[in-house]
Parts: C-alpha cells; structure tokens; sequence
C-alpha cells in the first residue's frame, strides 16, 4: 500500500505540474472574466488558484480507487505496464525508484516555500490576537480598532478570529462618511473569511510543483477588492463616497509619505489598483454581493467532482494514467 501511495502521489504531482503550467499563461488573461461578466465571480477565481492541485487530488483519486463497484483488472490488463493496485502493490515496484526520486525533489522545492508561508501565517495570528485585546470602538455597528504606526492602512487581520484594525492618523484624515465606507469594505473581508481564503490559497500554492499562483492569486484579490467595495457602497447608499474615501486613502499616504505597510501576507489593504476599482464604482450598476466564502464553494464543487470520478462506471481513466507511467518508464 505505501509503494502505491508514493507512485500515486508522484503521478498527481506530475499532473498537477502540467495543470499548472497551463494555468500559469492563462492568467495573462484573466481580465477577460470581466469582460464577459464575471470580473466579481471571486469564487471563480479561487478555483483558478486551486486548479492545478485540484486535479492532482483528483489524479490520486483516479489512481487509488479506480471504481468502488469493480474487480481488480490487474490480470486482465497483463504485464504491458506497471499497475497501481492498493491488492498487489508489488506490481508497481518498476515505478517505485522515479516515484521517490520525485517526491524527493518536490519535498526540497516545496518545504521551504510552504515553511515561509506558516511563519507569515503564524506572526499575522500573533498580531490579529494583539490586536484583539485593544480597546475598540463600534462605528455602524463595526468593531474597530484604531492602531498607532499602522502606516496609513486598514486591514482586515486574523484567519480563526479576524478583527478590522485601521492606522490612526488615518482615520483622523477621513470624514465621517469615508470612515464608514473604509469600514464596511473591510467589514466586507470579515464576513467573506477573506483572510482565510488568502491564507488557504497561498499555502496550497506553496505545495504546487510550480509557482503558478502569481497571476490568478493577485486576479482573486483584485476581484475581492471590487466586491468589497461594491458592498461598501450599498451599504453607504453612495457608491461616489466609497470612491472618494479610496482616493483620500491614498492621499492622506501620498501626503504623510508613509512607509512601506508592515502588514503581515494575510492584511487587506484598502487601496490596490485605485484607478480600477474607482472607475468600477462610478460605472457598475448597484446589485447584491454575495458574502459567502470562496473556499466553500471550491469544496463543494471538488465533492461533487469526487464522487463523479468515483462512481464513473468502469477504470478507464485509471488504465489511462497506468499506460502513461508505463510509457515514461519504459
């Protein structure tokens, strides 16, 4: 069984590697999700992120159970390529030494990624727990709390429990109106779990055999900006006042020339692609903003493809990337 499994897990890397490589120059052209109407489908685009190690866990599914309802095909399909078969895992020794050699490789490229994106996650939870024990005020009904040297920002920091914390030199620069949309835009993130989502997306990147979350990872945070913003502006009434807070933002950060935002990989900053996001507001028609998580509805989609590929009558798929293994090791 652990032969099998280690064969398995290298194939679903080799498959997830050209998934992703496909993916990678597709991302050039996300913006074309606008263009036909679904520039804000931030679940869409999270899927995008996920892709590539979607169907590399379901390449493993494939491999490990080729159909619940069948017999073993091992004799029938005889000894023209190895066979991955949890009953005789003896018949995929030929693939054991590539596999293993494979996984090695991915283990010496992955980890140091992956350990440098806990740390990131790790000290955001530090500092999102810090902030928890401030005091904070409830302006519209949202927690807030104001943070000396925050360099101009508003973020929405914590994975398990998020908190809105805004700088408060930035906060004393905006009008009571500009709070208030600064507030329900990242109010916006919290009720979404965008940190979550963000920090989700980039640690299952950091396991792909190939860094291909750069385009459609900054594509999903484009498009949670825009849906926060556009929430912003319904529950302001005023989509110009949500653009005129963007812009005193970034103004008030132009004029106190502030530095560089100490925020960890998980904090949402308010103003990226000001322009954009401004002329989305003054031109898109005012319409309801799902708040639901992206990740849940990526995980209900993965079940269904699950049980699909699972109960798929007959081992085709199976037998297929059992000839193809065959093919490279031969």
């Amino acid at each position: 069984m652990s032969v099998v499994l280690l064969v398995a897990t290298a194939a679903s890397l080799v498959i997830a590697w050209a998934a992703a490589c496909v993916m990678l120059p597709l991302g050039r052209y996300s913006r074309f999700l606008g263009r036909i109407g679904l520039g804000s489908a931030t679940a869409l685009r999270a899927a995008f992120v996920l892709a590539p190690a979607v169907v590399g866990l379901l390449a493993m599914l494939v491999v490990l159970v080729p159909s619940p309802f069948s017999h073993c095909h091992c004799l029938e399909h005889g000894g023209h390529h190895p066979h991955l078969c949890v009953r005789h895992p003896w018949l995929a020794l030929p693939l054991l030494t590539p596999a293993a050699a494979l996984a090695a490789v991915w283990l010496a490229q992955a980890g140091w990624r992956a350990w440098a994106v806990l740390r990131d996650l790790v000290r955001s939870e530090r500092w999102a727990r810090r902030l928890a024990r401030l005091p904070s005020e409830t302006v519209g009904g949202i927690a807030v709390r104001l943070v000396d040297d925050l360099a101009l920002g508003a973020f929405t920091l914590g994975i398990w429990t998020p908190v809105v914390a805004v700088d408060r030199a930035l906060w004393q620069g905006l009008s009571p109106e500009e709070r208030l949309a600064v507030l329900h835009h990242e109010s916006a993130h919290l009720q979404r779990r965008d940190a979550l989502t963000l920090a989700s997306l980039r640690l299952v990147s950091t396991l792909l055999p190939w860094p291909s979350n750069g385009p459609w990872l900054r594509s999903w945070r484009a498009a949670s900006e825009a849906a926060c913003d556009r929430y912003a502006a319904i529950q302001v009434k005023d989509a110009t006042c949500v653009a005129m807070a963007l812009v005193s933002v970034e103004r008030l950060r132009a004029q106190l020339r502030a530095l560089k935002p100490l925020s960890p990989a998980l904090g949402i900053a308010a103003g990226t692609d000001l322009q954009v996001r401004v002329h989305a507001l003054l031109e898109d028609k005012p319409g309801s903003v799902p708040l639901a998580n992206d990740l849940l509805a990526v995980g209900i989609a993965l079940l269904g493809l699950a049980v699909l590929l699972v109960m798929l009558p007959g081992s085709s798929l199976h037998h297929f990337v059992e000839s193809l293994l065959g093919l490279l090791v031969h």
